[in-house]
């Protein structure tokens, strides 16, 4: 690899792991405030608030907290790196996916649907225009 390719490579993880620690905390600090423990037969039970029609369990609310922050970091890594410029018909495309994602988040945490549409105008933002 040359030094011009190295760098791009080295720049687009480094970007990609900062965008992953921000994911991870904005969807960690939204989610974290409802999970809360009962005792029952002296045993901890642990549960999530619910807020939407999706019902979360404390490992199904972490475990998305986490595969979101990984696949953020990845995409955000892959578009810096290989920067696709997308034609009018993908830009349509990329915004009805972005959409449903939001939607769908915020069917199981509201904060979540504005974190993700957010997250989306960021990677949008980053994608050169043709």
């Amino acid at each position: 690899m040359d030094e011009r390719t190295t760098d791009r490579l080295l720049t687009s993880v480094l970007w990609g792991a900062v965008a992953g620690m921000f994911e991870f905390t904005m969807l960690f600090l939204t989610i974290v405030g409802r999970i809360h423990v009962r005792f029952e037969n002296e045993a901890p039970v642990f549960f999530v608030d619910p807020l939407g029609p999706i019902a979360l369990s404390k490992d199904s609310a972490l475990w998305t907290v986490w595969i979101g922050a990984v696949l953020y970091a990845l995409l955000t890594a892959v578009l810096l790196y290989v920067r696709p410029r997308p034609s009018r018909p993908m830009w349509i495309a990329l915004a009805v996916v972005a959409v449903g994602l939001s939607v769908l988040a915020a069917l199981a945490e509201p904060w979540w649907g504005l974190i993700v549409a957010i997250d989306c105008i960021l990677l949008f933002a980053i994608l050169p225009r043709r």
